[in-house]
């Protein structure tokens, strides 16, 4: 393990006020072989430092430095690998790409759409349902989504929104329901499947 020192073009700073910090750490794998990883960082070598617990006055070690980037790295519990794997999986994105740029621009932003309605969602129903905060993705598109149910409407509007009372989901949402539709004269209920 250590700081990688040569340049980086790809990481031009040029103008910019933060610095690169490039650690690479060599591992073996479970084949014998060895596994070999970056961890990119513009934190400063000295808060990486202080936030590892290592005195900051070791900013001139490199061996300090880049164990400080990799705890903090590994600290990290893979939070942001785990929520990719619940897009993947709870709302079937798969890998795709465009030719064109604009094309592959407008995927992106789908893609940030579908993955950011579920967790609004999610943030207005578990005000009123506190069960559903560790619902995760998948399970919020699977089950949550899933409850079946009716929507009334007439002359353009909604008038009712009646769930399957035998879903085991149903009375959590009702109660987040109703409190989303306290201001409008939407009725949410129950009813038979």
């Amino acid at each position: 393990m250590g700081v990688v020192t040569t340049p980086a073009p790809e990481y031009d700073t040029e103008g910019c006020q933060q610095t690169i910090t490039r650690v690479a750490v060599r591992c073996p794998r479970a084949s014998g072989d060895w596994g070999v990883g970056v961890v990119i960082s513009t934190l400063p070598a000295a808060v990486a430092l202080r936030l590892s617990g290592q005195d900051p006055a070791r900013i001139a070690d490199p061996a300090a430095v880049a164990l400080a980037y990799a705890y903090l790295y590994d600290l990290r519990s893979g939070g942001v690998e785990t929520a990719f794997k619940g897009d993947k999986q709870g709302l079937g994105l798969t890998k795709r790409n465009k030719k064109r740029f604009e094309a592959q621009q407008i995927l992106v932003a789908r893609t940030q759409l579908a993955h950011n309605v579920p967790i609004w969602a999610r943030r207005w129903l578990a005000a009123h349902a506190p069960r559903l905060r560790a619902f995760g993705i998948k399970r919020l598109v699977r089950d949550v989504f899933g409850v079946h149910g009716t929507v009334e409407s007439g002359g353009g509007r909604v008038l009712a929104v009646a769930l399957n009372r035998v879903d085991p989901l149903a009375a959590y949402l009702l109660a987040a329901l109703r409190a989303m539709a306290a201001a409008t004269t939407v009725q949410v209920r129950l009813d038979e499947p």
